[in-house]
């Protein structure tokens, strides 16, 4: 290919089949810059090739994917909604502009846009991998698998296609499907770490932490400076409460990606277990200074400060919970943080508003129905005879089990390490299996 160090100029030409032969080379000179990540020289010649020829499709919707990639997604939604008007069969256009929707929070109008990509191509792989991946991330996991079932019956050699579906089954808690995606994707590329990640995250949740460890292991030695392997690493360790190991993976994470908000959070969280008050405050200050709409961290820094009637904290977590395109995750966890301050100031009033408005989002997140609670207390009533007539019966009194039950971030870790300091205590961490098979056992 010819390196083209100079921007072409661009000249008249009196032939039409001539000046389209001419702009088709530019254009192929501008998308090799854009794809070497040379932005700055491509966005240059996509300028010059507007100003002769201002209605060119191809570089509307080329123009619109590279502000994109700089975040300037106002300009690159003017760019690709021209283009669809100009080219209104446009498929790729369409993707793209519900790519820069979904990065604005404009999830159904980026729905829209990915549906009538897939109208328009029928064997569209990105737009409906792009679909699930946003209906994943709205919890409309029926929708996505349907999604990434037709991506992968498009393209059966997709390892991305696998490694997605197999995130919905795990955020569906059907982790012996979500194993199957995962690996499936790692004998498609036996070099995929988001592959490796997942399924060390799926590990970790079924309380297989040494195995999930293994594996991050595994990804950290083929790519040491992979910043996602060595936080979910930190929260591996950090559930085995080997909490000085956990901080070390996440000050690695941050010293490859500085700008990696969640590791900050989740070295907060752990310095928060430690009771290191002002390093934990420290590390959410700077995470929802890198992402200002990180709720879990506003909500973390609620709990560890009091709140005067005039605190710049609290007027920026109002002003965030009136941005509309605020998913409801996390306005759910904004209301609890307001709900907090308006305590500290006194406004028992609007504390309690906060917390009913938070609760009532919490409950349909949860799609929570108290039917169901009704149904698990019977079960417990109908089949406790027969779970204590099947219990295995342990009879070495040497040991005696103590079990800490309490609400999360209500201190449990830190009673277990007080009672883990005694010579003759053992701190077991916390233990998943109850979250994990309690509701089978309940029901029989």
């Amino acid at each position: 290919m010819q390196d083209i160090t100079k921007i072409p100029r661009m000249v008249s030409h009196d032939h039409k089949e001539d000046k389209e032969k001419h702009i088709s080379y530019i254009i192929e000179a501008a998308v090799e810059r854009h794809k070497m990540g040379n932005l700055a020289s491509a966005n240059l010649i996509y300028e010059e090739i507007r100003k002769f020829d201002p209605n060119n499709v191809v570089v509307l919707q080329l123009s619109g994917v590279l502000a994109s990639q700089v975040r300037q997604f106002d300009t690159a939604l003017n760019f690709l909604s021209k283009a669809i008007s100009l080219n209104p069969a446009y498929a790729q256009a369409y993707n793209n502009r519900g790519n820069v929707l979904k990065a604005l929070g404009r999830f159904k109008e980026a729905l829209l846009d990915y549906g009538e990509a897939i109208l328009l191509k029928p064997d569209y792989f990105e737009a409906y991998n792009n679909k699930g991946i946003l209906l994943r991330e709205i919890g409309h996991f029926e929708e996505a698998i349907s999604d990434y079932n037709k991506a992968i019956s498009l393209r059966p050699n997709s390892e991305t296609a696998y490694n997605n579906r197999g995130n919905v089954f795990r955020e569906l808690g059907l982790y012996e499907k979500a194993f199957l995606d995962y690996e499936k994707a790692l004998s498609l590329n036996k070099d995929y770490p988001e592959a490796y990640n997942n399924l060390a995250l799926a590990l970790s949740d079924v309380g297989n932490f040494d195995e999930a460890l293994a594996i991050y292991d595994q990804v950290l030695m083929r790519n040491e400076v992979y910043p996602e392997a060595l936080n979910n690493r930190g929260n591996v360790l950090k559930e085995l409460q080997r909490f000085d190991d956990a901080l070390l993976n996440y000050t690695r994470a941050i010293s490859v990606k500085p700008d990696y908000a969640e590791a900050f959070n989740n070295r907060g969280n752990t310095y928060k277990d430690l009771g290191q008050i002002k390093k934990a405050l420290s590390d959410y200050y700077t995470a929802v200074r890198l992402k200002p709409y990180y709720a879990d961290a506003h909500r973390q820094i609620s709990t560890l400060r009091k709140y005067h009637k005039k605190d710049p904290h609290f007027f920026q977590m109002k002003r965030l919970i009136s941005d509309r395109a605020l998913p409801d995750e996390e306005r759910c966890q904004l209301y609890f943080a307001l709900a907090k301050a308006s305590e500290d100031q006194g406004n028992y009033f609007d504390a309690f508003g906060y917390l009913k408005k938070g609760g009532d989002l919490r409950k349909s997140l949860l799609s929570y129905r108290i039917e169901d609670d009704k149904h698990y207390f019977n079960c417990i009533k109908k089949n406790a005879a027969k779970i204590s007539k099947h219990t295995v019966k342990h009879f070495d009194t040497r040991i005696t089990p103590i079990l800490i039950i309490g609400m999360p971030r209500s201190g449990t870790t830190l009673a277990e390490q007080i009672l883990s300091a005694h010579s003759a205590v053992c701190g077991g961490g916390e233990l998943p299996f109850w979250g994990i098979y309690g509701k089978g056992i309940i029901e029989g």
